[in-house]
């Protein structure tokens, strides 16, 4: 069954644009501090994830548990709900009660949409569960993942 439009539409463009729409309403609504706070709790999970297999008695615990791709996806995730908590408490004061325009949040959620796809398509956990297509794999390729990173966080700071 076909739904028009929808049909001719990649899937990665379709999550894509979810994600912007989310992350958009996310900013508009709670404010910008609230957008960041989801952003570098994926920084601060990829962190964790990487060092816990390195950990001295913890990385040898959960080192064959994570040999699944779908535990290890599950444990990122949990370590990045945890880092958007802490974030979040850390960053109360910042942005909460400046609720952006509608253009600047649609800014921000394009910007944070950018930079999580970036963490997605190089880390190896999360491309086992979704592979985005030919031209994100080639556009987001690790020697321009700091690109994206560094030149979305520098526009954050220009219409943030």
């Amino acid at each position: 069954m076909t739904f028009g439009v929808f049909s001719i539409v990649p899937m990665d463009f379709i999550i894509l644009f979810s994600m912007w729409v989310v992350f958009s309403i996310v900013a508009l609504q709670g404010g910008r501090g609230e957008v960041l706070s989801m952003m570098f709790g994926a920084f601060v999970a990829t962190s964790l994830f990487e060092y816990s297999q390195k950990a001295y008695v913890l990385g040898d615990f959960i080192t064959p548990f994570l040999a699944q791709p779908r535990n290890a996806a599950v444990v990122l995730l949990v370590l990045a709900v945890a880092g958007y908590l802490i974030t979040r408490q850390l960053m109360l004061p910042y942005g909460s009660d400046l609720m952006g325009s509608p253009t600047q949040s649609a800014v921000i959620g394009f910007l944070t949409t950018v930079i999580l796809l970036a963490i997605w398509v190089i880390y190896p956990h999360t491309s086992d569960l979704w592979r985005f297509g030919s031209i994100f794999q080639t556009a987001f390729a690790p020697i321009y993942t700091f690109w994206w990173i560094a030149g979305a966080l520098g526009l954050m700071i220009i219409f943030g």
